[in-house]
């Protein structure tokens, strides 16, 4: 395995599945990050029921079908899943990029220009074992990125 991740999951669920389920399962994906992790083939995953309303709220759209939020201030004490839906967040930006035939021009950047997905910590120890772990550990247990 090239990435250097030891997968806690059957990436096949995702590599063997039908083209026209693929595209049925990305497109519902692409409009709904709790769909993207709560499903087997995809993240794999169960957000809390706080992380689920977060995520649902801040990828909430107007009648316009513009995003209502761009930032998101998340307070909460120790263990209450700020570590996690930060990393659910990056990782499912990632996601959106990924099945985009072309991010830079979608996002009307030069030709083959870079897009990178940062998350920020005080410190190179906290950034290592929080957020970057977690999303480790994420990217382990999802069909769709283990493939």
């Amino acid at each position: 395995m090239k990435s250097g991740i030891i997968s806690t999951c059957d990436a096949t669920v995702w590599q063997e599945m039908p083209i026209s389920e693929k595209m049925s399962i990305l497109l519902k994906a692409s409009e709904d990050p709790v769909f993207f992790w709560t499903h087997p083939a995809l993240g794999n995953t169960k957000p809390w029921d706080a992380q689920t309303k977060l995520l649902r709220d801040f990828y909430g759209k107007n009648k316009d079908n513009k995003r209502n939020y761009s930032e998101l201030i998340f307070v909460s004490g120790m263990r209450g899943g700020k570590t996690t839906l930060a990393a659910m967040i990056s990782l499912y930006e990632v996601f959106k990029l990924l099945i985009l035939d072309d991010p830079a021009a979608h996002y009307k950047l030069g030709p083959g220009s870079e897009i990178q997905c940062i998350n920020v910590a005080p410190s190179e120890p906290q950034a290592l074992d929080t957020v970057f772990k977690r999303s480790k550990e994420l990217v382990a247990h999802s069909p769709f990125f283990m493939a």
